[in-house]
């Protein structure tokens, strides 16, 4: 008798919640992307691109787990190189050396700001669109603690290098040397895709999730989160749940690997 062929995998269950989660990598080559999936036949990723004015943009793909419970995923950040101004107000957006970002008209404005006390001005400059919010997960990553005295967060390489070159090495090394993850929001993409919450990030272990619930009240996600913090496994015909809590303890794999990360 001839046995030849890949085993079928049975279907990955979807799960929604707050879960803890290890960064993994920062834009792997096809080979790092194959071993992370655990598949061979995976696309040749191109995170380079540009725009329709011909301004550089890259898609920073960030991969996370949890070994544990076999959780993974990845969120994506999608960088420009040109400043972040918004597109209603004429705001500029500023950053300082701590990753905390303000809006303002100019940078004389916002130092000037009697509303922006909590904005340390001294080392600001024009933040670059996505920027920002990187920076956002990269403070709830490193668990720095903004407002004390003396607190950076600030990478060596420049965000336009990582943009117009893919420069990750630094981003990287710090998967080596960072021993702890994010709290991310789990919801389910389309029905059958486990996806994560884009736009806010928690500390590890942190249940702080007022200003979580705000954004998600004031523009709700496409994804289905069953409006629950609660890590749970997906049921499409369950009616959402009002309790809200941040229980992580359930078993999570993510579905649908190829459909969801090969584009």
């Amino acid at each position: 008798m001839a046995i030849k062929g890949k085993e079928q995998q049975s279907a990955r269950k979807l799960y929604t919640g707050l879960c803890d989660m290890k960064v993994v990598a920062f834009n792997p080559t096809q080979q790092e992307l194959s071993e992370i999936l655990g598949i061979e036949d995976v696309n040749e990723p191109n995170y380079l691109d540009t725009t329709d004015d011909g301004t550089a943009k890259n898609r920073l793909d960030v991969w996370l787990r949890n070994e544990e419970q076999n959780i993974l995923g990845k969120v994506s950040f999608w960088l420009e190189d040109r400043v972040m101004v918004g597109n209603n107000s004429g705001k500029t957006q500023f950053i300082n050396h701590v990753g905390i970002t303000a809006w303002g008209i100019d940078a004389n404005t916002v130092a000037n700001d009697s509303n922006l006390e909590w904005f340390n001005s001294d080392d600001m400059r024009e933040c670059l669109v996505g920027e920002g919010l990187l920076y956002e997960f990269l403070a709830a990553w490193t668990n720095i603690d903004q407002r004390a005295e003396g607190s950076e967060i600030k990478l060596s390489t420049s965000t336009s290098d990582i943009i117009t070159n893919n420069d990750v090495e630094e981003l990287n090394t710090l998967t080596q040397e960072l021993d702890r993850g994010v709290r991310v929001l789990l919801g389910v993409r389309d029905g059958k895709y486990q996806d994560i919450y884009p736009r806010y990030f928690l500390r590890e272990e942190s249940n702080y999730i007022k200003k979580l619930t705000t954004m998600l009240n004031n523009n709700p996600w496409k994804s289905d989160y069953r409006d629950s913090f609660e890590l749970s496994e997906y049921n499409p015909l369950d009616e959402p749940v009002e309790t809200v809590s941040t229980n992580t303890n359930a078993t999570t794999e993510v579905g649908g690997l190829l459909d969801q990360f090969n584009d």
